[in-house]
């Protein structure tokens, strides 16, 4: 039984956008929004349907309400809870933000007014306040013997530009738990890094940029291994 079309192996024809010339079997139909428009085109001018096109199509739903919820009834809420304050407009509250119940504060090196406190605009609970002796034990004293912290920027200087051996070996060339003593910011060398901040402990620069971390290494690692081996770090060593 004959077909109603010829097989066109070997027409030719026009691509419906460019055209150009080439065979019929070699243009590719185009869809438009799941539609066939009926354009045929070279491989050059083909597209796939682009999906953006479908939105709204298909119905989707992403429902934020919870029936028959059970809200949590001892939440306090922040602001405008405390003293009233008279003004024209009539009793105002005080806004404190410490009257809610679930008050916390987050941060990194930290935010929320910087260590200035941006001129009273954001509070910043995370600043320290209190003297760096009273958070922060500076020295450690084991059989009469304390760490004489002046001389240990110089030597961790010395150490990290290996200047002197000795302070190259007890400093740089000494691991404790696969980390070098004088490496307090843990980057894995000893640097000048290293010998600034231990001049801002020594100091107790309030401004000093070292972490909880560096101080809890220098006075719960570094000072308690020194003192442990007093014969060896003895130059920098003193009678209390």
């Amino acid at each position: 039984m004959p077909t109603k079309f010829a097989s066109g192996k070997w027409a030719i024809s026009q691509c419906d956008r460019c055209g150009f010339r080439y065979k019929l079997k070699q243009l590719k139909s185009i869809v438009i929004k799941t539609k066939n428009v009926n354009l045929l085109v070279c491989p050059t001018c083909w597209e796939p349907d682009q999906p953006q096109l479908q939105l709204g199509m298909y119905p989707v739903n992403d429902p934020q309400a919870i029936r028959n919820p059970r809200p949590d009834t001892t939440y306090r809420q922040a602001g405008y809870t405390g003293l009233q304050i008279e003004s024209n407009a009539g009793p105002l509250g005080s806004g404190d933000p410490s009257g809610g119940s679930r008050i916390v504060q987050w941060g990194w090196a930290p935010v929320g007014g910087a260590r200035a406190n941006a001129d009273g605009l954001t509070p910043n609970n995370l600043a320290i306040v209190a003297p760096f002796a009273v958070l922060f034990p500076v020295g450690v004293v084991l059989d009469g013997m304390v760490v004489t912290q002046s001389l240990l920027p110089n030597a961790l200087l010395q150490a990290a530009v290996q200047s002197q051996p000795i302070p190259t070996a007890l400093f740089r060339n000494t691991f404790v738990n696969d980390r070098r003593l004088g490496d307090i910011n843990g980057d894995g060398i000893v640097s000048s890094s290293d010998a600034l901040d231990m001049l801002r402990f020594v100091t107790g620069s309030l401004s000093s940029s070292l972490t909880p971390l560096e101080i809890t290494y220098i006075t719960q690692t570094m000072f308690p291994y020194m003192l442990a081996n007093s014969s060896t770090y003895s130059p920098y060593l003193t009678n209390s």
